[in-house]
């Protein structure tokens, strides 16, 4: 792996150093960087571990391709770049306030190389591979069609058969020059707090902040189809659709507040009260990592497939949290 970077930065310090305001700018280059080789590994094994019918003796084909090592990394050259900004100001000697965000950028190039190129090589021999299973072809679309003799799994075949189109739309999601996937666009996070400084209240301290987290790409719809009009029962690429027409997981953003009390008694006792409130808004909408290929509009009667967010995280439900700390 080879890398190179470059950063440019310029510092404000004002107001006799109460705010200090740093911009910076970045741009740098990997080569051979690691690359998750899912979901190619797992779907090409799926299909060298098919055994032809009538063979009930095998574990694997009978065409003489080996299993590849589970959890085997692929590379991709990745370019960056992006802009950060931080600030940190004290108001007033008791309110205080941090911002900071980024606008980062990256594409990706040969992604997945080397699972390509054994896709490329060993093609001919894996579309053997289904055929010898109960799978047969119409173009590239791969259909499951046999019917499995007595003791033959009944699952091999067709596991085969969604392994290859499942490679066929992802290999066609692939293009130089695509937006890194799983890379958020944009972020910024605030936080400010004011501390009490006489009166009942003195001692007390109020603080709100927020992260806000914009779009991230988890797919392309380069892989997407449409029904053939010409054959009703087949697929055939979309050509309104793209590896550069992306799916995105929508932006959220995640509210904070916290509250802290201070008491000092009999001179040599401190106790602090600290309640926080994490999620303040309840933000509870899937947070999508990936996408999937599934009927167009959710007609199974339709042939033609469209990438679909499908894997997703949650964002921990509001939440409360309550310390107490003794000093002495």
């Amino acid at each position: 792996m080879a890398a190179e970077g470059r950063d440019y930065g310029v510092r404000f310090t004002l107001l006799g150093g109460d705010v200090v305001m740093n911009v910076i700018r970045y741009e740098g280059e990997e080569k051979n960087r690691s690359f998750s080789s899912s979901p190619f590994q797992q779907n090409l094994n799926s299909i060298i571990n098919a055994n032809a019918f009538g063979d009930l003796v095998s574990s694997i084909n009978s065409r003489g391709l080996l299993p590849l090592p589970s959890g085997y990394v692929d590379t991709a050259s990745v370019e960056t770049e992006g802009w950060e900004f931080e600030l940190t100001a004290n108001l007033t000697k008791n309110w205080r306030m941090m911002l900071n965000a980024a606008l980062p950028r990256a594409t990706q190039t040969d992604a997945n190389k080397e699972s390509y190129d054994y896709w490329v090589k060993n093609r001919d021999t894996l579309r053997l591979i289904i055929q010898d299973a109960g799978g047969t072809f119409n173009g590239d679309l791969a259909t499951f069609t046999g019917t499995p003799p007595p003791g033959q799994s009944a699952t091999e075949g067709q596991n085969a058969v969604n392994a290859w189109n499942g490679n066929v739309s992802s290999f066609a999601g692939r293009a130089d020059g695509q937006k890194l996937n799983r890379l958020t666009e944009s972020t910024l996070n605030f936080f400010t707090d004011y501390s009490v400084p006489k009166g009942r209240l003195k001692g007390l301290r109020v603080g709100a902040g927020v992260n806000y987290r914009g779009k991230q790409v988890i797919g392309t719809r380069g892989g997407d189809t449409i029904r053939n009009p010409a054959s009703a029962n087949t697929a055939i690429d979309d050509p309104n659709a793209g590896p550069y027409d992306y799916v995105y997981a929508d932006p959220y953003a995640v509210g904070t507040i916290t509250l802290n009390y201070t008491l000092r008694f009999q001179r040599k006792y401190t106790v602090s009260f600290n309640l926080k409130v994490d999620n303040l808004f309840d933000h509870d909408e899937p947070l999508y990592v990936n996408t999937i290929d599934r009927p167009v509009g959710g007609d199974l009667t339709n042939p033609g497939r469209v990438a679909t967010p499908a894997r997703f995280t949650w964002v921990t439900p509001r939440n409360y949290t309550f310390t107490t700390t003794l000093k002495f």
